[in-house]
């Protein structure tokens, strides 16, 4: 099962398929460092979102080129056995019977929306500010909404995915402090907040 939502997705007969459904890769963006980056002004941590987004989804596309010009036959147990929902021959594209028209996913991910806030606001912790509960909505909204136009301008099923990866958010944050230093309430743990 993916921790990515994957929306709803019918066959040409109009039957809701869920058997193979699969997402085929997130990039995350490191929304703290952003934040640290933007050193507190909200308009800069709206601009350099906007271009890490844009990263990521050059990101994202590159994965994808890959896949359209896979043939079957590169990995038999997933193409020709059936793992995603069909059979295929070893000279078929998976991606024209698999991927294509939002029936996989990839997904724009996220971490350490806490860990923003915080830096965003000058605060200590979110919990119960209705300034900080805001700003984190409006910021997974600004990513959904980048997902969605992605989506709607390229038939693929681009999703929004709060980065369950531990060691991302480790990772995220140790190479922070060695750029950046201890924050408080930003670098001054062991790991950023993962969704």
């Amino acid at each position: 099962m993916c921790r990515s939502f994957l929306s709803v997705w019918k066959d040409e007969n109009g039957k809701e398929i869920l058997d193979g459904r699969n997402n085929l890769g997130v990039v995350s963006v490191n929304i703290p460092r952003i934040a640290i980056e933007a050193e507190g002004c909200i308009d800069k941590f709206w601009e350099l979102l906007d271009i890490r987004c844009e990263l990521a989804h050059k990101a994202l596309q590159e994965r994808m080129a890959v896949l359209k010009d896979l043939t079957a036959e590169a990995s038999p147990a997933l193409y020709q056995q059936g793992v995603f929902g069909k059979r295929l021959n070893p000279t078929d594209k998976p991606w024209d019977e698999l991927f294509k028209d939002n029936r996989a996913s990839v997904s724009l991910g996220y971490l350490g929306i806490h860990e923003t806030v915080c830096m965003l606001l000058g605060i200590e912790k979110v919990l119960h500010n209705k300034e900080a509960e805001s700003l984190g909505i409006e910021i997974c909204k600004f990513l959904k909404s980048k997902a969605d136009m992605w989506k709607k301008a390229e038939n693929i099923g681009y999703s929004l995915y709060s980065t369950p990866s531990e060691g991302l958010c480790d990772r995220f944050l140790r190479l922070d402090r060695i750029k950046y230093g201890i924050i408080p309430n930003v670098t001054d743990k062991d790991y950023y907040q993962n969704s």
